[in-house]
């Protein structure tokens, strides 16, 4: 019998007046969507991410060369394709507005 998938939420902070998050550490997972609290100021979300967890953290981008973004409103949950984000390890979350509270992002993963 297969064994059942289990999603793991890691909560990720975005501080008043910044566009960055905290950093995300995936140690060996897969980031498969974001929940997007109330308060979320509406704004475009960005991938960074790091090889080895220190500056500096570099745009992520799709084969078109393209970075990897969505528009987020709060009160959602935003799904991406597994195999989607592979090979992240050390990742930030950039929104494209400044947020104006403290907020905790959920990062839904899944093992690799």
């Amino acid at each position: 019998m297969q064994q059942p998938i289990v999603n793991e939420i890691i909560p990720v902070q975005i501080a008043t007046d910044e566009l960055e998050s905290s950093v995300i550490e995936l140690g060996g997972r897969i980031l498969v969507g974001i929940s997007i609290p109330t308060g979320f100021v509406a704004s475009d979300i960005s991938f960074l991410n790091s090889v080895d967890g220190t500056e500096p953290y570099q745009a992520v981008n799709d084969n078109f060369a393209s970075e990897i973004s969505f528009s987020a409103q709060e009160d959602n949950i935003y799904l991406f394709p597994v195999g989607s984000l592979v090979g992240l390890q050390f990742v930030k979350l950039k929104t494209s507005i400044v947020q104006t509270s403290d907020l905790t992002l959920n990062i839904i993963t899944r093992p690799v």
